[in-house]
């Protein structure tokens, strides 16, 4: 995926690395665990705003699941 690095790694010349390594930067949404309105919003500027090389093709979207099953039984009679 990082094809900068790849080519970097197969050099046999000794070249300065424009990078040193690669730091995952969280954010929270934006409703404080409010979600009646069934909606998600989250702000990226906080990712513009850190003073890093961002590259969003290698972000991802954690998202916990919450599944609840219930029991229904049928009137027999």
């Amino acid at each position: 995926m990082d094809n900068t690095a790849y080519d970097m790694s197969q050099s046999s010349e000794v070249t300065p690395s424009f990078f040193v390594k690669k730091d995952y930067l969280s954010i929270m949404d934006n409703m404080n665990g409010v979600y009646s309105s069934n909606q998600l919003v989250i702000d990226t500027s906080q990712l513009s705003n850190s003073n890093k090389w961002i590259n969003y093709r290698e972000g991802y979207l954690l998202m916990p699941l919450l599944i609840i099953f219930t029991l229904s039984t049928a009137a027999s009679g």
